[in-house]
């Protein structure tokens, strides 16, 4: 099954069909919805990241590239991390705004104590180039902590998907950030709950090349 919004798809127009290395955050199932998994069948390499641990387990039964059953976060350490009825809605707790937490139902009393890992550590374990071509963020709140603590003085990632759900002020601090390093902004009708960015590198044969 393809990704949800067709992101798989808007990646490989992107790179015009070149293999290259993707960063999955918040993974989730290893093909139903995937934004991901389509990559990896046309040859590219990655890494997943996902909590769940029944998630995870279907990951390391059904994909190829490395996977992580890990907690994301800005500082390493423990963190309460909330099991949502659908697993793709579980997340940090504390990274969830009020109408999060009731679309999400997240109920306190389903945490779990989980360890929490930082993007860098993440690029280190999963030995990612210096050149990511796609980044998948989807963490359920937490996405801000993420971005803003990227190591982007080590890697350049070519292309993000983020998910938004219209959430202020994450929506716009994240908008405002990746703008300021030479992101353009992209908004597909398909896809109102997510903001796409492009690195412009100027001409599209500025794009660093890939092995074919």
């Amino acid at each position: 099954m393809p990704s949800e919004y067709g992101q798989d798809q808007w990646v490989i127009g992107l790179t015009e069909g070149k293999r290259g290395f993707f960063l999955d955050t918040g993974a989730g199932h290893p093909i139903d919805g995937s934004n991901t998994e389509a990559l990896e069948r046309l040859g590219w390499d990655g890494i997943c990241a996902e909590p769940v641990p029944e998630s995870f387990h279907l990951l390391k039964l059904k994909r190829k590239c490395h996977c992580f059953n890990v907690v994301l976060s800005d500082t390493p350490g423990i963190v309460k991390f909330t099991l949502a009825d659908v697993n793709t809605l579980s997340g940090i707790y504390d990274c969830f705004t009020p109408e999060a937490k009731a679309r999400n139902k997240a109920d306190s009393a389903r945490q779990i104590e989980l360890e929490a890992w930082t993007m860098q550590r993440l690029l280190d374990e999963g030995r990612a180039p210096k050149l990511i071509d796609y980044w998948s963020l989807d963490t359920e709140g937490s996405e801000w902590l993420l971005i803003k603590s990227f190591p982007w003085d080590k890697y350049t990632v070519f292309a993000i998907s983020i998910e938004h759900n219209n959430e202020e002020p994450k929506r716009t601090l994240i908008r405002k950030f990746l703008q300021e390093k030479n992101y353009t902004l992209i908004q597909r009708s398909e896809a109102p709950y997510e903001d796409y960015y492009v690195l412009h590198t100027g001409h599209p044969s500025e794009y660093p090349p890939r092995v074919t």
